[in-house]
């Protein structure tokens, strides 16, 4: 029975040797199908492989080595406990699971949930239109796309293109490389530092640390009420709001039309460029150490620390709260004044 049902997979380009009541060694071959039925569980041992299609709609863990070269679709279950390959397409509808380790040499798209508790590299086109959690270590060296719901608790390196237009989360370590770019929203209330490329198109939160040691561009809107460190170039074309700390150790930059709105703290130990059409406006502590260049307006409605620094420019001074206590009580003795004034009427 065992040899009659073995021939007839081999006929239809599917090799199972079993190794135990539910693991097995998976083998399709180029042009073949097999899908894994509703309520049907599967273990995966030692070298598998799918050159063919490969359908999960049960139960399917991988525990040993598993590369796909063909289309590998998942619609329930699918979890990764050894070593992952995919070489061609893989989709996921259902709950894909990585404990192991995965690498993506192909193209993967996520519709589901899909979370990672181990080490993924994603060498080709990695698209998410569901909800990815990453929890491991995760580098993207090809093309990331999120449309979705994207959260970070671990640690995530970016060498490559990496592109938000959904909702994207960094609770962990968030290290770019390559190019990232938003356009939806991205809040950092972990560790976010950029080497290389980063630009903001959407909003762009920061509750945690960020530095920049390379070049960051704002055409949104970004706030801060964590720590963040420049030592690259920064750029704002909007508005930037500061409720907590900002350090400029590079060059920071106010374009036409950009505006920073500083409630917290802006320490500037080098060179910040106020250009025509840029509005600075501090109301709360500003350090200067370094150098300002005012073709635009600056408006100091908060505590102005000179360390050393120069100006060039008219700052626009606002009145410190004692000279305005004055100036309203003056006003307030002159229509007193004027309204018990006498008036004298002719006969």
């Amino acid at each position: 029975m065992t040899v009659r049902k073995t021939s007839m997979l081999v006929a239809f380009g599917l090799m199972v040797s079993s190794v135990a009541a539910t693991a097995q060694t998976f083998e399709l071959t180029s042009g073949n199908t097999f899908t894994l039925e509703a309520g049907q569980v599967r273990v995966f041992t030692g070298n598998s492989f799918n050159d063919g299609f490969l359908g999960n709609e049960g139960s399917l863990t991988n525990q040993d080595n598993f590369t796909n070269n063909g289309t590998f679709s998942n619609s329930n279950y699918f979890t990764n406990d050894g070593f992952f390959a995919n070489n061609g397409l893989k989709t996921n509808d259902g709950t894909s699971v990585n404990n192991g380790s995965g690498v993506n040499n192909g193209e993967v798209t996520n519709s589901g949930v899909s979370q990672n508790n181990g080490s993924l590299e994603n060498n080709g086109l990695q698209t998410n239109d569901g909800d990815f959690e990453d929890n491991g270590f995760f580098a993207n060296n090809g093309s990331l796309e999120n449309n979705g719901l994207e959260t970070l608790n671990g640690t995530f390196e970016n060498n490559g293109e990496q592109s938000n237009f959904g909702e994207q989360e960094v609770n962990g370590s968030f290290i770019n490389n390559g190019l990232s770019s938003n356009d939806g929203l991205t809040t950092n209330n972990g560790a976010l530092i950029n080497n290389s490329e980063q630009l903001n198109f959407g909003e762009q939160v920061n509750n945690g640390s960020l530095v920049n040691n390379g070049i960051h561009e704002n055409f949104g809107d970004f706030s801060n009420t964590g720590a963040v460190e420049n030592n690259g170039v920064q750029t704002t074309f909007t508005t930037v709001t500061n409720e907590g700390s900002f350090t400029n150790n590079d060059t920071f930059v106010i374009e036409e039309d950009g505006t920073f709105i500083n409630y917290g703290v802006f320490t500037n130990y080098n060179f910040l460029d106020i250009v025509f059409g840029g509005v600075f406006i501090n109301y709360g502590t500003f350090n200067n150490a370094g150098e300002i260049v005012n073709a635009g307006i600056f408006e100091n409605r908060g505590y102005f620390n000179d360390q050393g620094g120069t100006f060039v420019g008219n700052p626009i001074l606002v009145p410190e709260p004692a000279t305005w206590l004055m100036m309203i009580i003056g006003f307030g003795f002159v229509g007193f004044a004027f309204r018990h004034r006498t008036t004298r009427v002719e006969a």
